[in-house]
């Protein structure tokens, strides 16, 4: 193979690998969904939309050196609700899994999981939780969470904007650097040499090192 060729072929591979990792991979798309059962209660369902050849495994732990299990946590809860048993998922026969070689419950797809909650104070607005997973192919796994923001109403979480207050743009203004004394500054003026005279240190430079003692005895 000549020179050129091999570094075309390094080239190629190097934009591949940086193109590869340029892209962030997101294999799954979460959603949530509330529906209110009785005056307390309501049943809160998170779907997992997962892209063809990925996996999201189930909560259960796995026996051995396996996946991370799919994790939900509820922030909120103290004082406000009660979980009603555990957040439940579709039911999967295990598979063997050729990243862990191990048989595993995992769901391909979509996925819906569901947690019943017991409503303790009427005054509340919007449940907050948390999901952790891990999501794997046949050749790589990829960590993910996902925070919801679930109001009790239907409705859709609203991001809050705060106005920036009169106090924060009086700091704001304290920090300006008001850099004066430009016009004292003295200039300096640089002088070109002439390229005889670079070329006169170079051979003087040149001839000092012929005289060291790595290089003297070299000579002869």
């Amino acid at each position: 193979m000549t020179k050129i060729k091999l570094f075309l072929l390094s080239f190629l591979s190097l934009f591949l690998t940086v193109s590869v990792f340029g892209q962030i991979l997101e294999p799954v798309k979460w959603k949530h969904s509330i529906k209110k059962v009785t005056d307390t209660e309501y049943d809160i369902m998170f779907t997992a939309s997962i892209e063809s050849g990925w996996y999201v495994y189930s909560q259960e732990e796995p026996e051995g050196l396996g996946p991370l299990p799919t994790v939900f946590e509820f922030k909120n809860a103290e004082g406000n609700y009660k979980l009603i048993g555990n957040t439940s998922e579709p039911q999967v026969e295990a598979k063997f899994d050729k990243v862990f070689e191990l048989d595993l419950k995992k769901f391909e797809g979509q996925a819906e999981f569901v947690q019943r909650i017991n409503l303790v104070n009427d005054q509340l607005e919007f449940i907050e939780a948390t999901v952790d997973y891990q999501t794997c192919n046949d050749k790589r796994c990829i960590p993910g969470d996902f925070a919801f923001t679930i109001n009790l109403d239907g409705s859709e979480a609203k991001v809050e904007v705060k106005d920036i207050d009169e106090r924060s743009k009086n700091l704001s203004e304290e920090l300006k650097l008001n850099i004066t004394g430009w016009d004292n500054f003295e200039k300096q003026k640089v002088v070109e040499k002439s390229n005889f005279s670079i070329f006169l240190l170079g051979f003087l430079g040149g001839l000092i090192a012929l005289l060291t003692p790595c290089v003297f005895p070299m000579i002869p």
